[in-house]
C-alpha cells in the first residue's frame, strides 16, 4: 500500500528527529526511517518545536512542526491549505502556491459580532456565538470564543488557524477549546494563542469544529497587523539534479534558496507516480534528513542534499518537490519541473 509523502515525512520526523542544516564539513548520523519508524496515534497533535535558523558553521535542528506537512486521509476532517500541498494520488492542477484561503467579509470594529445559530452539522451539533477579533497586532495574544450545543454531549471542540502559507505553526494544531460556561450539552469555549512579532501581515482564517465530525462548520477571518511585511516563501533557483540514476545509486541535489527575512529551512522530497512511499517505505532513502549549506548565508545560500535509491525502490520517473519556509512563517511545498528517470 502506498502512503502519502507527507505521512512518511511526518513519521520519519517523529521517530528520527528533525531534519538538520549543517556545514559542508560536518558528518551526519541518525537512524534509518525504514527501521525506526513508529506511527503516531494522531498526526494532527504532534508537538511544536521552535528552533532558530541554522548558522553556517553549526548543525541546528529545524522546526519540526513547521517542516512537517499535515498527513490527510480520505476520512480526515481538516482541509489541506495551499502551503500544505503534498504529493498524493494526484497533484491538484488548480492549486497555486500563493492561493489564499477564501475570506469572509467582516464589519468594522475590534470583534466580529456573534453569529446566529448555525444549522446542525452532520454530527448533530450546532456552533453559535462565534467571537473572533477582526484584527490583532503581531506580538499579542488572540482569543477565540464559541458555543457548541449537542444533545449527545460535547466531548471535544477545537479551533485551527490557517492562512496563505498553510496551517500556521504559532497556534497549537489543533487548539483545544476550554469550556468557560455552560455544561456538556451546551457550553461556551475559549482558545488563545500568541501571535509572534514577526508574523506576516495578512488575512488568516480560524476554523471551528466539534467532536471530529466531518466538515468544518464555522470559519472566520482575522487580519494580523504590525508584523512582517514579508509575505512570500523563500525563492528556489538553480535547482540541479541528475537526469538519470540506477537502483542503489546515491545522488546529490543542489539549489539556491533566498529570502529577505531569512530562510528557516529548505528540503527536497521525491515522489514516484505521485506517491512518496511504496509498501509503507519511502521511495528513496533520505538518510538522516540532513541538508548542507554549501555557501552563502540564511538570506541567500546554496544548499545540497544527498539521497539514495534503494535496491527495492520503484523504477520509473521521479518528481522532485521542494519544501521551504522563512523565519516569519511563510512556507510552500510544491512540485518542480525536475524529473529523474531511475532504472534497475
Amino acid at each position: 500500500m502506498r502512503i502519502r509523502l507527507a505521512l512518511i515525512a511526518l513519521v520519519a520526523l517523529t521517530a528520527c528527529g528533525s531534519p538538520s542544516t549543517r556545514s559542508a564539513s560536518e558528518p551526519s548520523d541518525g537512524c534509518d526511517p525504514a527501521s525506526c519508524v513508529t506511527l503516531p496515534n494522531d498526526a494532527s497533535t504532534a508537538g511544536e518545536s521552535r528552533a532558530a535558523a541554522a548558522d553556517s558553521d553549526d548543525e541546528t535542528p529545524l522546526d519540526t512542526e513547521a517542516l512537517r506537512v499535515q498527513a490527510l486521509g480520505t476520512d480526515d476532517t481538516v482541509p489541506t491549505l495551499p502551503g500544505d500541498t503534498v504529493p498524493g494520488d494526484t497533484v491538484p492542477a488548480d492549486t497555486a502556491p500563493g492561493d489564499t484561503v477564501p475570506t469572509i467579509p467582516t464589519v468594522p470594529g475590534d470583534t466580529v459580532p456573534p453569529d446566529p445559530i448555525v444549522d446542525p452539522a452532520p454530527g448533530g451539533y450546532t456552533i453559535s456565538n462565534v467571537s473572533v477579533p477582526s484584527s490583532v497586532t503581531a506580538g499579542n495574544t488572540i482569543t477565540f470564543e464559541w458555543t457548541v450545543t449537542d444533545p449527545d454531549g460535547v466531548e471535544v471542540t477545537t479551533a485551527r488557524v490557517g492562512g496563505p502559507p498553510g496551517w500556521v505553526t504559532w497556534c497549537p494544531f489543533p487548539m483545544m477549546g476550554t469550556r468557560i460556561s455552560g455544561d456538556e450539552l451546551s457550553g461556551t469555549f475559549r482558545a488563545s494563542c500568541d501571535v509572534p512579532a514577526n508574523a506576516p501581515n495578512t488575512t488568516y482564517t480560524v476554523f471551528f469544529m466539534s467532536d471530529g465530525a466531518a466538515g468544518l462548520d464555522v470559519q472566520r477571518d482575522f487580519v494580523v497587523t504590525g508584523g512582517s511585511t514579508d509575505t512570500g516563501a523563500p525563492s528556489i533557483t538553480e535547482l540541479s539534479a541528475p537526469a538519470t540514476a540506477s537502483l542503489g545509486d546515491s545522488i546529490t541535489i543542489t539549489w539556491r534558496a533566498a529570502d529577505p527575512s531569512g530562510v528557516k529551512y529548505s528540503f527536497v522530497w521525491f515522489a514516484n507516480g505521485g506517491f512518496g512511499s511504496s509498501n509503507g517505505v519511502a521511495v528513496v532513502d533520505y538518510g538522516d534528513y540532513g541538508v548542507t549549506r554549501l555557501s552563502g548565508d540564511e538570506f541567500d545560500g546554496v544548499y545540497s542534499q544527498t539521497v539514495r535509491f534503494r535496491d527495492d525502490s520503484p523504477t520509473g520517473t521521479y518528481t522532485l518537490w521542494v519544501s521551504r519556509a522563512d523565519l516569519p512563517g511563510n512556507k510552500v511545498f510544491d512540485d518542480t519541473p525536475v524529473r529523474i528517470t531511475v532504472s534497475g
